[in-house]
């Protein structure tokens, strides 16, 4: 059984790595609770539920400052409830060494592809798709140090 001051170590430590790599906090809790002895399944479950949450929290401040586009939110947040209730579905469905091994092949991936393209200084120009003019998602990316 997971202690609570453990619980509260690896949350914190998620939350600085997190914000310092620019990894989402689930990244870097799930493999510390399996660590530290907590199922697969409920380790990814956890980061889950963290995501929602900072994911709602930020969202609403978002909103408030007018730098979230309402509209696009709405149209991606259709395939975020279906990926979720698959995700759902496979995860009860599958074994837990399936899952740990999907988890391991994505934080793979995903280390991978962060070394390959490097960090971008500024933002670039962009030619906006025919799908996403049609569907009237123009939008910009707001940051106030840029």
């Amino acid at each position: 059984m997971v202690g609570v001051l453990e619980v509260v170590l690896v949350s914190t430590l998620a939350g600085l790595l997190g914000s310092l790599t620019g990894l989402g906090g689930a990244s870097v809790t799930i493999p510390f609770l399996v660590l530290l002895g907590v199922p697969v399944k409920h380790a990814v479950a956890s980061g889950l539920i963290s995501v929602i949450a900072t994911s709602s929290g930020s969202s609403s401040s978002f909103l408030r400052e007018g730098v979230t586009s309402l509209k696009a939110a709405m149209f991606l947040e259709c395939f975020t409830i279906s990926g979720a209730i698959l995700g759902a579905l496979l995860t009860v469905n599958v074994s837990s060494t399936a899952v740990a091994l999907s988890f391991s092949a994505v934080m793979i991936l995903s280390l991978l592809l962060t070394r390959l393209t490097g960090s971008h200084q500024g933002p670039e120009d962009v030619r906006q798709d025919r799908v996403s003019a049609w569907l009237g998602l123009e939008g910009s990316y707001f940051d106030a140090s840029l």
